[in-house]
């Protein structure tokens, strides 16, 4: 690893692990075969269900929250 950047800022960012530069998804949620900018091959990185994990317990949390606070608030009958 040759970037100042610390780990965990590349990561967030979604930049290349190696030089920080190259982007590491091409979609949403879909990893890119290799960095643009340094040729990395991403196959050593597999996030297999990782990325969308989190992206549905993220986008989950304010639903549940939501749907309890409108029982709560409002004691809709059954």
């Amino acid at each position: 690893m040759n970037n100042d950047m610390p780990s965990w800022k590349t990561g967030l960012l979604g930049k290349c692990p190696h030089f920080g530069e190259g982007h590491l998804f091409n979609g949403f949620l879909t990893l890119r075969k290799q960095c643009e900018v340094c040729g990395l091959v991403y196959g050593f990185a597999d996030p297999a269900d990782g990325p969308a994990f989190f992206v549905m317990m993220i986008g989950c949390v304010p639903v549940v929250v939501f749907g309890l606070w409108l029982e709560v608030a409002f004691r809709a009958p059954v």
